[in-house]
C-alpha cells in the first residue's frame, strides 16, 4: 500500500447518505410515523383537556351553582342557627382559656391569690 493510500484511508470519513437512508429506510419510516403519532396524540390530549375543562366550568356555572344557591337559601336559618351555636361555644372556650391563664398567672406571681385579695381589700 502506498503512503498516499494509507493517508487517504485514515482521513476518509465520508459516507454515502443515500446508501445509509436506503439501508435504514424502514426504521427511519417507522421512527417518523411514531413521532408523528405522538405529536398528534399530544395535540389531541391538550385540545380535549382544554375543551372538556371549559365545558365542565360552564356546566358548573350554569347548572350547579344556581342549585347550590337554592339549597343554601332553603337552609339559611339552619345554617345561621348552627353558626350561632358554634360562636357561642367558641366564646365559652375563649372565656375558659382566659380564666385558666389568669389563674395560672396570678398563682405563679410573687403574690398568691390570697395575698392579692388581702391587699385589694386592705386586710393585712
Amino acid at each position: 500500500m502506498r503512503d498516499s493510500e494509507k493517508t487517504q484511508d485514515k482521513t476518509d470519513c465520508s459516507f454515502d447518505l443515500a446508501t445509509i437512508v436506503s439501508e435504514n429506510k424502514e426504521s427511519i419510516k417507522k421512527a417518523a410515523v411514531d413521532a408523528l403519532k405522538e405529536k398528534v396524540a399530544d395535540k389531541i390530549n391538550w385540545t380535549m383537556s382544554d375543551e372538556v375543562g371549559a365545558i365542565v366550568t360552564k356546566f358548573f356555572q350554569d347548572e350547579i351553582a344556581p342549585e347550590v344557591v337554592k339549597m343554601l337559601v332553603n337552609n339559611k336559618q339552619v345554617i345561621l342557627d348552627e353558626l350561632s351555636l358554634t360562636m357561642a361555644a367558641l366564646g365559652e372556650e375563649v372565656r375558659k382559656a382566659l380564666l385558666e391563664k389568669a389563674i395560672k398567672n396570678l398563682s405563679s406571681s410573687d403574690y398568691n391569690t390570697g395575698d392579692i385579695v388581702k391587699k385589694i381589700f386592705g386586710i393585712y
